[in-house]
């Protein structure tokens, strides 16, 4: 009920009843008698007759309008020359008969109308130049009708409304006329509706609209439905469907203007501008409170305080500006070609989308926002944009957050979704500089250009992160949940005092280049952190760490001061490392590939370390170029390092488990502890050595190089001991392992001058030309050398073990001075030549000792003894002032002389000599337990003993003469003496046994060929029988 002090009937009024009683009764009377109404509303007397409605005065001076009688279409067509409404309010009759109205009390029927139907829609045309002025109510009287005022000249209300109507139409517009008689629609080409003063109520009327070319609200206006249509437009009046036209008239400056005092209230409002760069300004108040608000303009749109029970809807072909609160309890959708502007708060209680062809926003936007600012877990915000996108306030989305432009600027913002989160920027950048960006869901960000995030943080359940390139300096980017983190760029990677941290079980770094300086790359999941660059990583002072496995591959790697830990496998690929003051660690298994150097200078393709690289489980350092480490090297399981141009150690390498070190170049070990073309080693190079310096139980240590290895410090090995190069150098090292030793120069020399080597089992010495053990020392278990020469001058070569002692040289064997010396079962010497003068051969085992030349054997002073059989083939013999003991049965063969002059040949069982040249015995001698065989060309032993000490045979077989001046040749067994010739000139043979001498030729005292002579004793304690086919003299004893 619209209350007015002049719009109610009041009984208890007696006077004003009274003159109304007077007015009726004269109303009766003068039925056809018109009266005068006020000038607010004058009909058109040009009119036709049926569009011209009778103007009269109510009793009480309200004027009121005998409508025309409507058309078979329920039309009421009135024409005015001027049509205005004051604060009394005015009455439109729609009653034949007499009714009662809320403005004048009882008014009589309408004459127009009398019995026949009342009016469907009241039309109410001004036909003059002249604008409507609204101040008060119009009220239908009778049925309820639609009431429609137009008038092109344009209206203008304060403090106005309706009554008993359920649709109220204010246009600007010319009415359209179907063929039957029906209204069709509105023809606007000008004219504005104002409304301010203390605006319109119509919130008693279901619909009211608005149709004009411009509209001014400077005031409240109150509806149920409300719609606002501005424009040269055709407008359907049932649909309010609209068709723009072409207009003379001058555009206006503005479609719809709200001012600040204005407002816009109903259950849905509904407004369109359709002409083309002329725009919605609304600083007033938009509020739709039962429904929806929708604004559709050509042109541009600035809203202020905008709000709906239901949705807003707001599509604009210029710009769109909210500068206060723009709120809706359904969705907010926001369509613009222009730029979206946002200073002030652009939220809704579900969805929020906008499309724009930019966005500038430095207020509040939002989706699933409650009454009381809080955010729901439902909502989308979604924002699409050809072109910019810069929302630098508070972005919030109760569900999923959708933005996407050309570029994204969320410098200083503040964002914030419940759900998922995908950012994009399809041509540029994505600032977030100084931001904060929080995502509870997945975060997904894209960018053809640059990701910013600058002293900004990042923080989301999973992240992807895809661009040309990332820069996060003194920024934070946070994954909490467990699926895989992926960072991707074209270029490169800036996380310079950044923080890069997820428990996503794998975190995947794709980019041309990664500066982590004083940052860190922190992977708390247990799958896989994968570092793929194509170019340089720069870690100086930063820390990359994970709780699984790393993978890293890069062009060059500086981790000066920085950390690589990984808690499981740790695999690197890269052209450069440096590693100073650095740490590389890994849990399990180590792998460092440098495809092109390790160089102490850092040129390219090099790696450097002065820092620490530590395996829980196996190591692997691999480069193709040089390799310098000068801090700690560690495995618990196995080393292999691959260094093809060479490896400069000075750090402590130490590994649990085996070491292999391979290198073409130089291996330089000047430190503390390590274990390759060059090898050069000062320290020590260890495998299964404790943490306390200890030998451990396991650990095996190979070292091979192309070139010379040169080890002048300790090589350690808990087990098996592999050195392998093209010449060894281990002059002056210790070396020693706990199984087994393999020495191995594949085309030089093997010095182990000065040295000392230990090996617990099998060692196992080859070279191709010459190993030197010259003042060295040698113990094993079990030997064998072999190589194109053996020299052990001054040496010790020691062997404990049973197995079989084997040294072979295509050249000589030089032990001159030096003690090669075996418990083993058999020792086998094989050489070109043998020179053991002053040196000791000395077989402890029962076996044989068998010594074997193509050359010579130079034993003078020296000692050769077995506790077993020995055998001795040489072509020369000379064992002057030497000794050849055998402690089983002795076998001497030369193809040419033996020399025993002054020395000694003693054998516990039978002694066998046979020469193919001459045998000299001079004060020497040969001796044997179980019988004695001489079989040479000829036989010097003059002051010499040849004896055999049992009952065995003695046979000597003399191809030529025997010299035995003052020697002595005897048996306690049989004695058989053959030769050419015997001279025995105060010499002495005897037999205890039978003793046969033949000489071939005879006896002649002038000891002429073919002859013996005796000047000494011939003594038999059997037979004695001299033969001779020459002379025999006898002058001694016989």
């Amino acid at each position: 009920m619209i209350s007015s002090k002049s719009a109610y009937f009041s009984l208890t009024n007696q006077s004003i009843w009274r003159k109304k009683l007077v007015a009726w009764t004269m109303l009766l009377l003068m039925a056809t008698q018109p009266i005068t109404a006020a000038a607010e509303v004058v009909a058109d007397s040009k009119a036709a007759g049926g569009n011209r409605p009778l103007v009269e005065t109510t009793a009480n001076g309200l004027p009121i309008v005998q409508i025309t009688q409507p058309s078979a279409a329920g039309i009421s067509r009135n024409q005015y020359q001027q049509f205005n409404v004051d604060s009394r309010g005015l009455i439109l009759n729609n009653s034949g008969i007499t009714t009662q109205t809320q403005l004048a009390g009882y008014i009589t029927g309408n004459p127009f109308i009398g019995n026949g139907p009342s009016a469907r829609i009241i039309l109410n045309e001004v036909t003059s130049k002249d604008p409507s002025y609204l101040r008060g109510y119009t009220e239908v009287a009778g049925q309820k009708a639609d009431i429609i005022i137009a008038n092109p000249n344009g209206i203008y209300g304060d403090g106005f409304g309706f009554i008993n109507t359920s649709r109220a139409v204010l246009t600007t517009g010319t009415p359209v006329f179907g063929g039957s008689g029906s209204l069709d629609a509105f023809r606007v080409s000008g004219g504005q509706i104002s409304i301010q003063g203390t605006g319109m109520n119509a919130a008693n009327v279901d619909q009211v609209d608005l149709i004009s070319r411009s509209a001014a609200i400077n005031a409240q206006v109150w509806a149920q439905n409300l719609n606002v249509v501005t424009g040269s437009n055709k407008v359907d009046y049932k649909t309010m469907d609209i068709e723009s036209i072409a207009s003379e008239v001058t555009s206006p400056q503005v479609a719809i203007d709200v001012g600040q005092l204005g407002g816009m209230y109903a259950q849905k409002i509904y407004m369109v501008g359709t002409e083309k760069g002329l725009g919605v300004n609304s600083t007033g108040t938009i509020a739709a409170q039962a429904g929806d608000v929708t604004i559709t303009n050509a042109g541009k749109v600035l809203l202020a305080n905008t709000s709906a029970t239901g949705k807003i809807q707001v599509a604009a072909a210029d710009d769109v500006t909210n500068q206060k609160t723009l709120y809706a309890q359904g969705n907010v959708d926001i369509t613009t070609s222009g730029t979206l502007y946002n200073s002030g708060i652009l939220t809704a209680r579900q969805n929020t989308n906008i499309t724009a062809q930019n966005v500038q926003s430095i207020g509040n936007v939002g989706a699933g926002i409650k009454n009381d600012g809080t955010v729901d877990t439902a909502g989308n915000l979604t924002v699409n944009a050809s072109g910019t996108i810069a929302m630098n306030g508070h972005n919030l989305a109760g569900g999923d957050l959708n933005i996407t432009g050309s570029t994204l600027n969320l410098a200083n913002s503040k964002t914030l979704a419940n759900g998922n989160a995908n950012l994009t920027a399809a041509m540029g950048d994505m600032d977030h500089t100084k931001g904060s960006l929080q995502v509870n869901g997945d975060l997904s960000v894209t960018a053809q250009g640059t990701i910013h995030n600058d002293t900004a943080h990042v923080e989301a359940n999973k992240l992807s992160l895809i661009a040309h390139s990332l820069s996060n300096r003194s920024g934070a980017i946070t994954q909490l949940g467990k699926e895989t983190t992926t960072i991707q760029t074209a270029e490169g990677v800036d996380n310079t005092a950044g923080t890069i941290a997820t428990n996503g079980d794998s975190l995947q770094i794709q980019s041309n280049s990664l500066q982590n300086s004083q940052g860190q790359i922190q992977h708390a999941g247990t799958g896989e952190l994968s570092l793929e660059v194509a170019g340089d990583i720069q870690n100086d002072t930063g820390k990359m760490a994970t709780n699984g496995q790393l993978l890293l591959s890069a062009q060059n790697l500086d981790n000066a001061n920085g950390q690589i830990i990984g808690q499981k496998k740790v695999n690197m690929i890269t052209q450069a490392l440096s590693n100073q003051a650095g740490k590389i660690a890994a849990q399990d298994n180590l792998t460092i590939a440098a495809a092109n150097g390790i160089d102490s200078h850092l040129n390219s393709n090099d790696v450097q370390d002065t820092g620490s690289i530590v395996s829980g489980g196996d190591l692997l350092l691999t480069s193709t170029g040089k390799m310098l480490l000068s801090g700690t090297t560690s495995a618990n399981g196995d080393i292999q390092i691959h260094a093809q141009d060479g490896l400069s150690n000075y750090s402590i390498l130490y590994g649990q488990g085996k070491t292999d070190i391979w290198t073409q170049g130089i291996l330089e070990n000047a430190a503390n502890l390590i274990t390759a073309q060059s090898i050069n080693s000062k320290g020590t190079i260890g495998a299964g050595i404790q943490q306390d310096g200890k030998l451990g139980k396991d650990g095996d240590l190979t070292i091979q190089a192309d070139g010379t290895v040169t080890t002048q410090g300790q090589n350690v090995a808990a087990k098996d001991l592999t050195i392998t190069g093209s010449a060894l150098t281990l002059a002056g090292s210790k070396t020693i392992a706990g199984d087994n030793g393999t020495l191995t120069a594949a085309t030089g020399d093997i010095d182990h001058t000065n040295a000392t080597l230990q090996i617990g089992k099998n060692l196992a010495v080859t070279a191709k030309e010459t190993i030197y053990n010259d003042n060295g020392t040698i113990y094993t278990d079990n030997l064998s050398l072999i190589g194109k020469g053996i020299s052990n001058r001054n040496g010790i070569m020691s062997q404990v073990g049973k197995d079989v002692t084997i040294l072979t040289a295509l050249e000589n064997v030089d032990n001159r001075n030096g003690i090669i010396a075996t418990n083993a079962d058999v020792l086998q010497i094989k050489a070109d030549s043998l020179m053991n003068s002053q040196g000791k051969i000395q077989h402890a085992g029962t076996g044989a000792l068998s010594v074997q030349t193509i050359s010579n054997i130079q034993n003078d002073k020296g000692t050769l003894a077995t506790n077993g059989k020995l055998q001795v083939d040489a072509k020369n013999l000379d064992n002057t002032n030497g000794e050849i003991i055998g402690q089983k049965q002795v076998s001497i063969i030369t193809q040419a002389d033996i020399i025993n002059s002054q020395g000694m040949i003693n054998g516990s069982g039978a002694v066998d000599i046979a020469a193919q040249g001459n045998m000299n015995n001079e004060q020497g001698t040969i001796e044997a337990k179980k019988g004695m065989n001489i079989n040479t060309q000829s036989l010097n032993n003059q002051s010499g003993r040849i004896a055999n000490l049992d009952a065995s045979r003695m046979q000597v077989e003399i191809r030529q003469g025997i010299q035995n001046q003052y020697g002595n040749i005897g048996s306690n067994g049989k004695v058989d003496i053959t030769a050419q010739k015997l001279s025995n000139q105060s010499g002495r043979i005897t037999a205890q046994s039978d003793l046969t001498i033949a000489a071939v030729d005879g006896i002649d005292s002038s000891l002429a060929a073919s002859d013996v002579k005796n000047d000494g004793t011939i003594a038999s304690g059997g037979d004695l029988t001299l033969t001779s086919t020459g002379k025999v003299l006898l002058s001694g004893s016989t």
